[in-house]
């Protein structure tokens, strides 16, 4: 009696049914013996579909003739309860889905092939996928795959693999294994994919039923990256384009050379760059990284189920777009790439640019990735040429574009189904009809390879990839078959006889095109960290010859050139050498340290160095050894050393002027930079810097409209950084600050792109150089090194003053052709000329209040211009005794009431006189502006007030209109404290006017009570008298002045030009 769990599986087995619609035949039919196939009918017997069904890219392959039969939906377990009348079966336990065991998944089995929870063993010949593990994520939609059927040493095995979904999502596809290898790809939807993979062969048991015992499972889950920016795929055509593309007679018969046939190739080729890409990265560690394509809701396309039924899928949308030349004029020899007489053969790019930019439209600041095939493009034999056709990729900043012809597409595939069969087709090139491009193209499978591949290299072009030395940007793209098949046929091209290829046969893309591929936006994932806004890369020459690059983002690698190489062949990465691992924003570089990196027959006395950072920035050093060398080296008026940084950009321009500027601040203890103005239009004209004292330095050229930036002195402000936008020339310019500002873009805030120049820790901006034509084309900037410094700087604070003495500054531009040398200066070459500079006021007032300096240190800190401050604030508070006098003394007697009006004029003088002198001597302290400010305070606003009181202002509503305009006061002197550094300033460095009435002016109504006074109107004599009298709301009248005067004082929109 057979064990009862046989039983089970016998009951379970659906080729137990005996139903007419049971397609468990032995009778079914097979193509070539490597596959099985079942109908779409419902008969017991299966009819292949009929060649109007499927691609005529099978058509010579050396996998057969038709492309193998899709199967119908599978009466399996996924629907066992509707062939059991219903009645529920036992539930199956789970099992682990451990990447380890290639057997295991849930799903539906077939007779002799375990489900996930069975205990017996699964066959030895279930597939192996070698590529990727169980519980992947992923991100891409079509997925390339490779894996064996047992030891491929051992045994040598002829079959077909069979991709199903257990959901039946996507129809079964088929993939031939050969010498027990196999490659497919997989159709992924947003989620879990959970798939089976049977193999059949004709030297196994159970090959010709539709249950094969051969199986194993694997559970993918698909993300799509929609926080990268996609790809656009575009067909451009001609404005009087008929919509078809060059294509042999019997290709024309089959699957026609329409629009929309050139739609669906166009789309799988790109499936296919995604799939190939998306593997390579993963085989250089970099994750399954691949760009996106935008995307439709369309009939699919993707396989010849979706056509027949007119299934909807969310496909890679094609643009088609029309431009505005004719037939004729795109397929002017003229404008042929491969016409070596074309005086225009770079006009079809442009073409492509604009029309592509005519219909996206970007924003401003918005780039858009497009790839375009010129469906117009035609191969005339006359000529022997492909007129309308050009493989270029590159880009304006704002559209990076790739173009290529349509003089292959006849030999694409359209589905996965025809993939393989594309790749295999050994159908000669017609010349009569289609080009053999390059002679590389003698049969179809060869010709698919070419379009394909060279379409996928100048794509790599559009995303910042050079030429390489091996790989897809080398023209390594012929061999680009082998990434999706295992065999590879006759090959005209190399008259090799072909055979099996393996993963170490194929394509590659190269390794420095997956590490830009890493840092570019078009491949972040989903599962990656914020990216940083700021891509720029900056290099920095300091002592010793060392050399320090920056990076906001991290340093990602840096390419070798020897002298006389434009490709590269040495490089360093960073990071754990995967372009992961902890982000180094901070690099040294030394000559020695890099010309070790080289053989020694290529270590030439010239080395460039292209610095790329984690975020895709690039930044170029032509010469190295110039760079850490004495050549960078500037010696500055004071005799101090400074350094000339890298340079930015090209300094090439007709008419261009050298231009140098060294700050003042940076060799003069006493000047203290306060303002920044920068001339700009649609570009950078320039930038002039303006000190406390008046003196200003022009860096370009007075153009344009000016805008001034204000540094707060009074908090100790001064420049870190700045920000530039800078193409071929500079753009705009932002200004950094200490307390953590930026200013606006000035200039064009859209332009080139993005730069970030903050100096490394210890050294602080000198200067800046470059070279000047109608504008700023290119600027560079000085360095200080503030690192060694003398004993009378240990204190922190008072570094942080010293180094306001010696203010940054930033480039200009102005047709300036645009370089960026930082001078920095080694104070531990200057330290001794240093301490024999006198030492700044400012910086001697900060030591005396931060140190304990001895006795009367607090009175021996003051300057002049403080001690004139302090008479001001004593006439106030003589004032307010005065008033206090008065009070208590007879009404009649004046003399204390004029006394306390005549102390107010005295302290007017004295607020003017300190500034006076301050300006004179040149010497300021923050402590001499908060003086100021609370001696204003009693003299103008607590001594009027007090003096009001005194003359009569006694009642209750009185002490409150009067306390408010106190108040008001002090606000208004707070407020001046905190904002006097955005006010606009004149030439002399004085502000242009006083935000609301100062608060001096309330000596106008300290005036009209002197003639009150003299007039005897006091007390009960009032003018206008009081009013409510014998409530408790009386007040006079004129107590409305003071809060007249305060609301005056406190207004925000009432500008008041100072004299």
């Amino acid at each position: 009696m057979a064990p009862s769990f046989l039983k089970d599986i016998r009951r379970r087995s659906k080729s137990s049914f005996r139903t007419d619609r049971s397609t468990d035949s032995s009778n079914g039919i097979h193509s070539n013996g490597r596959g099985s196939g079942s109908g779409s009918g419902s008969g017991s017997g299966s009819v292949p579909p009929t060649n109007r069904n499927k691609s005529s890219s099978t058509l010579g392959s050396i996998y057969g003739g038709s492309t193998p039969p899709t199967l119908p939906n599978s009466h399996s377990a996924s629907n066992l309860q509707t062939l059991n009348n219903g009645q529920s079966l036992p539930a199956r336990s789970a099992v682990s889905t451990s990447a380890s065991n290639r057997y295991s998944v849930s799903g539906m089995s077939g007779l002799g092939s375990p489900s996930a929870n069975s205990s017996l063993p699964t066959s030895p010949y279930a597939p192996r996928i070698l590529s990727i593990a169980d519980n992947t994520w992923v991100y891409q939609k079509v997925l390339s795959i490779y894996g064996t059927i047992v030891d491929p040493a051992t045994q040598a095995l002829e079959g077909n693999l069979t991709v199903s979904r257990l959901d039946d999502g996507f129809p079964p596809t088929y993939w031939p294994v050969s010498d027990s290898h196999f490659k497919a790809l997989i159709y992924l939807t947003p989620g879990p994919n959970r798939l089976r993979f049977d193999f059949t062969s004709p030297k196994l048991a159970n090959n010709n039923t539709s249950n094969p015992i051969h199986s194993s499972y694997l559970t993918l889950h698909m993300l799509p990256p929609l926080c990268a920016p996609p790809l656009h795929l575009v067909i451009l055509l001609a404005k009087d384009s008929p919509g078809t593309y060059d294509a042999a007679p019997a290709r024309i018969e089959k699957e026609g050379n329409g629009l929309e046939t050139a739609i669906r190739k166009f789309r799988m080729a790109a499936y296919l760059w995604q799939a190939f890409t998306a593997e390579q990265m993963f085989r250089n560690k970099l994750g399954r990284r691949a760009f996106r394509m935008e995307e439709e809701w369309v009939a699919g396309t993707s396989n010849l189920r979706d056509r027949e039924t007119g299934t909807m899928r969310s496909e890679a949308k094609v643009h088609v777009v029309r431009c505005d030349k004719t037939v004729a004029e795109l397929r002017d020899l003229d404008l042929a790439q491969q016409n070596p007489n074309a005086k225009r053969n770079g006009d079809l790019f442009a073409i492509a640019t604009e029309a592509v930019q005519s219909h996206f439209q970007p924003l401003p600041g918005q780039k858009q990735y497009v790839s375009v095939l010129i469906l117009d493009a035609h191969w005339d034999k006359g000529s022997n040429t492909i007129t309308g056709h050009a493989a270029l990729g590159g880009g304006n900043g704002q559209i990076q574009l790739a173009i290529f012809g349509s003089q292959a597409l006849q030999s694409y595939p359209s589905s996965i189904e025809e993939v393989v069969p594309a790749f295999s087709d050994c159908t000669p090139t017609d010349t009569n009809y289609v080009a053999n491009d390059c002679n590389e193209s003698g049969s179809n499978w060869e010709a698919a390879n070419i379009g394909i591949g060279a379409h996928m290299h100048e794509t790599g072009h559009l995303f910042g990839c050079p030429h390489q030395e091996s790989g897809v940007m080398l023209r390594d793209y012929v061999t680009l078959n082998r990434s999706f098949t295992t065999r590879e046929p006759y090959s005209t091209r190399t008259k090799s006889k072909g055979g099996l290829v393996l993963p170490k046969d194929e394509c590659t893309w190269h390794r420095l095109d997956c590490l830009r591929f890493r840092g570019h936006p078009c491949f972040a994932l989903p599962t990656d960290p914020p990216r940083s806004s700021d891509d720029s890369v900056q290099v920095w020459p300091v002592d010793n010859g060392n050399v320090i690059v920056t990076a906001t983002s991290g340093v990602a690698y840096i390419e070798l050139f020897p002298e006389g190489e434009d490709i590269c062949h040495f490089w360093q990465e960073f990071g754990d050498g995967n372009g992961n691992g902890p982000i180094q924003k901070q690099v040294v570089l030394t000559e020695q340290e890099l010309r070790n990196r080289l053989p020694e027959d290529r270590r030439r006395p010239k080395l460039k160095l292209s610095i790329k950072s984690s975020a895709g920035g690039s930044h170029e050093v032509d010469n190295f050894s110039l760079l850490a060398s004495k050549a960078s080296r500037v010696k500055l008026p004071n005799g101090q050393m400074a350094f000339r940084s890298s340079k930015l950009g090209s300094s090439q321009m007709e008419g261009s002027l050298p231009d140098e500027v060294v700050f003042y601040s940076a060799t003069q203890q006493t000047k203290l930079l306060t303002q920044v103005r920068v001339f700009s239009g649609f570009a950078l004209d320039g930038i002039e810097f303006i000190y406390e004292d008046s003196t200003s330095q022009l860096f370009g050229k007075r153009g344009g409209s000016p805008s001034d930036f204000f540094l707060d002195t009074r908090r100790g402000e001064y420049i870190t950084g700045f920000y530039l936008r800078s193409g071929f020339w500079v753009d705009g310019v932002a200004i950094m600050t200490s307390l953590g500002r930026k200013s606006p873009v000035y200039g064009n805030a859209t332009g080139g792109s993005g730069h970030t120049l903050i100096p490394p820790r210890g050294y602080s901006i000198a200067g800046v150089t470059g070279s000047c034509a109608n504008w700023t084309k290119g600027a560079f900037l000085l360095w200080l090194s503030p690192n060694v410094m003398s004993d009378k700087f240990k204190d922190r604070e008072a570094q942080l003053l010293h180094l306001l003495k010696k203010q940054t500054t930033y480039q200009y531009r102005k047709h300036l052709q645009y370089h960026i040398h930082f001078k920095i200066r080694s104070v531990a070459n200057g330290s001794a000329k240093d301490s024999a500079v006198a030492e700044p006021a400012v910086d001697k007032q900060k030591k005396l209040l931060a140190e304990d300096t001895g006795h009367f240190s607090l009175i021996r800190m003051l300057h002049l211009a403080d001690l004139i401050t302090e008479l001001n604030g004593f006439c106030g508070v003589m004032s307010i005794f005065s008033s206090m006098r008065y009070c208590l003394g007879p009404p009649s007697s004046y003399a204390n009431l004029w006394a306390a009006l005549a102390f107010m004029p005295f302290g007017l003088f004295f607020d003017f006189m300190d500034g006076k002198v301050a300006r004179w001597r040149k010497k300021s302290s923050l402590m001499g502006q908060e003086l100021d400010s609370l001696a204003d305070l009693v003299s103008f606003g607590v001594a009027p007030a007090a003096a009001a009181f005194a003359i009569g202002l006694r009642t209750p509503v009185d002490h409150v209109l009067l306390t408010f305009f106190v108040l008001c006061g002090l606000t208004r002197l707070a407020r001046f404290n905190v904002t006097a550094a955005n006010v606009p300033k004149d030439a002399s460095g004085k502000s242009k006017y006083f935000e609301g009435t100062p608060i001096p002016t309330s000596l106008s109504i300290a005036a009209l009570m002197a003639y009150w006074v003299g007039q005897g109107w006091t007390l009960d004599n009032l003018p206008l008298g009081a009013w409510a009298s014998g409530t408790v709301f009386e007040f006079h009248p004129v107590a409305g002045l003071f809060v007249l005067s305060g609301i005056l004082m406190t207004s925000k929109s009432l500008h008041v030009p100072k004299p």
